[in-house]
């Protein structure tokens, strides 16, 4: 079904050609109609190809056609987990669950793409951690050496004030150490 431009054909099937009010043709529009639907079929046959890049390529057109297609964005959601990609993962299966394909599958998928994102923010922040912690512990030192505070001081001070965090073993050694 489409809407002929001149704005009063509304819902025309398929099978009629000719707009009934103005006489247009419909059939480039009945064709624009089914862009999404080819472009998810070579979207489906690179997927299983295994040439995700243009999956999801084609994936993307058929959804920026139909934002509402959500077979599309189900399988974008799927192939933007497998890229690790978790937020865009999740974006696609909303998408899809919020089009109407609102199934326990897709459920699912969201809250897998939820602990994806998780375990990557969590490992990130892990990475990150240690180097930070060890420029402040260093930062730290050298300030106490300039100011004339004895290591061990420099060591109690930090312990008591990093509350539920605690100084590390390295950490401390390497405090004491200087």
């Amino acid at each position: 079904m489409v809407d002929c431009a001149c704005g009063f054909g509304k819902g025309i099937p398929e099978e009629q050609k000719l707009c009934s009010v103005c006489g247009a043709d419909l059939s480039p529009l009945h064709r624009l109609k089914g862009l999404p639907n080819e472009y998810y079929k070579q979207g489906s046959k690179a997927a299983d190809e295994g040439r995700l890049d243009t999956a999801i390529e084609m994936f993307s057109t058929a959804v920026s056609l139909d934002p509402l297609f959500g077979l599309a964005h189900k399988r974008l959601g799927e192939l933007y987990l497998q890229r690790k990609s978790p937020r865009e993962a999740k974006q696609h299966f909303r998408a899809a669950f919020e089009s109407g394909g609102a199934d326990e599958q897709i459920l699912k998928e969201i809250r897998s793409a939820d602990a994806e994102a998780d375990r990557q923010v969590s490992n990130v922040n892990a990475s990150r951690r240690p180097k930070s912690a060890f420029r402040q512990l260093a930062l730290a030192c050298i300030l106490a050496f300039l100011a004339g505070i004895s290591s061990t001081a420099l060591v109690t001070y930090l312990r008591s004030s990093r509350g539920a965090t605690p100084l590390s073993p390295d950490a401390a050694r390497i405090a004491e150490s200087v």
